[in-house]
Parts: structure tokens; sequence; C-alpha cells
């Protein structure tokens, strides 16, 4: 079970890379809700080093235990996420609404959060046991479709729609880098476009669809709905070239940007550190994804090439 040999080839510039991401992710944290919510300013910084310790307690682990392990652990990963799902929904901590988490003697984990991963695991898996010579049909796939549809309307239901999104997201993505056919993408594109408007009003709730109409139009109702957007878009402007410096920005600290710690803390950095800033971090995040895609296009097997990728495109999702 144990590699040591992987110790020994750790992609430093990967493990760089992430170290400064956290660094920078951490420092405007702390610029979030330094002054606006100085009560709760320890708590959530102790919070997240916990979690960056254990991150990196994680890979330590990960760095020492062959990957191929996951391959057999991957139906009992699966199945142990769709428990855990089905379980919020009925005994979940109700927070703003929504049943997202499960706690339990002080601490509190998301199952859509594993979901993620879990979903990665299990497509890894059965595609790298199916081969398709010419790309795979609309009837190979409905197998791995049915597999990704489980979480993702578990996950929705909670409701979380932009996790739920984003497991769909990183399915696609993995169904285009195994390869299909093109009858096939044209036929996976027909049934999202038949099935568009019967989400639309049967599905989405009024204020996930009210999210959507802000997405395409932010300006339309810039008082209401699209306060968020229009305040955080008025605070990365602000920034200009250079930015404001650090704990400087005044649409931040005067609370104009609200969920400016969680949501909207990218407009945070844009005011304080500007264009130029933000150049160095979305050049690090693409530094970051062409290192993952490196990885997933020289793996030696076909399960660590899915496996990487489909990391790779969680991270780049979440990224955007």
């Amino acid at each position: 079970m144990l590699d040591k040999r992987s110790v020994g080839h750790i992609d430093w510039p990967v493990l760089i890379l992430t170290g400064i991401l956290i660094s920078i992710g951490l420092m405007n944290l702390y610029s979030a809700i330094y002054r606006t919510e100085t009560r709760i300013l320890f708590p959530i910084i102790t919070t997240q080093l916990m979690w960056v310790a254990v991150g990196f307690g994680v890979l330590l682990i990960a760095s020492i235990v062959n990957y191929n392990y996951l391959e057999k652990l991957a139906w009992p990963i699966y199945i142990l996420t769709v428990m855990m799902l089905t379980y919020v929904l009925i005994n979940g901590t109700l927070v703003y609404g929504a049943r997202r988490w499960i706690s339990f003697g002080g601490f509190s984990i998301q199952p859509s959060e594993i979901s993620k991963i879990a979903v990665i695991i299990i497509m890894a898996k059965y595609f790298s046991k199916s081969d398709s010579l010419y790309g795979y049909t609309f009837k190979t796939i409905l197998t791995p479709s049915v597999l990704a549809l489980i979480p993702f309307i578990l996950v929705l239901k909670e409701p979380d729609l932009g996790t739920a999104l984003l497991i769909i997201m990183v399915f696609g993505a993995t169904l285009i880098y195994v390869g299909l056919r093109l009858r096939t993408i044209g036929q996976i594109f027909f049934g999202i476009l038949c099935t568009i408007p019967i989400a639309w009003y049967f599905i989405l709730k009024e204020y996930q669809k009210d999210r959507i109409r802000v997405f395409l139009d932010p300006a339309k109702d810039r008082l209401g709905d699209a306060w968020h957007i229009t305040q955080s878009i008025i605070a990365i402007g602000s920034g200009k070239l250079i930015g404001k410096g650090f704990l400087s920005g005044t649409q931040s600290k005067l609370e104009f940007v609200p969920k400016q710690h969680t949501d909207f803390i990218f407009s945070v950095f844009a005011e304080e550190w500007g264009f130029l800033g933000c150049f160095v971090v979305i050049l690090l995040f693409f530094l970051l994804i062409s290192s993952g895609l490196t990885i997933a296009a020289r793996s030696k097997d076909k399960f660590g090439s899915i496996l990487a990728f489909g990391v790779t495109a969680m991270l780049l999702h979440r990224s955007l």
C-alpha cells in the first residue's frame, strides 16, 4: 500500500504554486474580515489554518500511498458518499434554509464537497476499464451518466446549485477527455437543449432563477438582486492598475460589498492589488492547471490519467 518512492517524485512546482495561492488566499481573507468583522476574525482565520494543516496532512498521506488503491476503493467511496448525501437531506444541519452539513461531536463535514471527488474517482474507474477505439457512444456513457446524476440530484435538493453544476461540468469535461463520437456529442447537446426548459419551469427555485438572470444581465436590477455583483464590479474597477494597497480597499472596508469574505472575496483582492495583482493570481492558477494537465498526459495508466484530469478540471471550474 505504501509507496515511499513517490515521496522522492513530488511535483515541487505544483506544491510551491499551491502554497503561494494558499498564502495569498489567507492574506486576502484576513483583509476581507479585518475591521468590518473583527469579532469573527480569529475564529475564521484559525479554522482556515486548521484546514490548511489537514490538507497538507492528506497531501503527505497521498504522496506515500499508491493512488491505484483508489481504484479498488472507488465503489465504497461512491456508495458512502451517496449515503451521506441522502442522510444530509434528512437529518443535516439546517443553515439559511439549506441542509448541507453533517455535524457530530463539534465537527462538521459537507458531503457535497466530498461528492465531487467521489464522482471523479468513479469516473476514472469506469472509463479505465472500458476502451472505445472510435470514441464512446451514447449507449456506453449511460452508466457513468447515471452515476454522475445521482449525486447531482441529491446535491441540487439541498439545495446547492453551484456544487451540483460543478459535478456536471467536471463529468462533461471528463467525457470530452476520454473521447466521444461526433454523433454522441450531438445527442448530448440536443438532450441539454430539451432539458433546459424543464429545469427552468419545474426544477429551479425562484431565487436560483434570479441568480441566472442577474448573471446574464447584471444591469437589470442594480439596487436589488444585482446589488452584490454590481458592488463587486465597482470594487474591481476601483483597484485600477496597481490597487489601493493591502487593507486599504474602501468598497470592502465600508461594507458596500456583501459576502466579501466568501462569495465576493476576489473583489476585495482586486481593489487592493489592482489589475497587476489579479493578473499574477490568474497566471498562478493557469500554471497550476497546466501542470495538472501535464501530469494527466504523462500518466502511465488510464486510471491515473483520468483521475488527474478530473481533479484538474475541478480546480479549473472552481477558479473561474
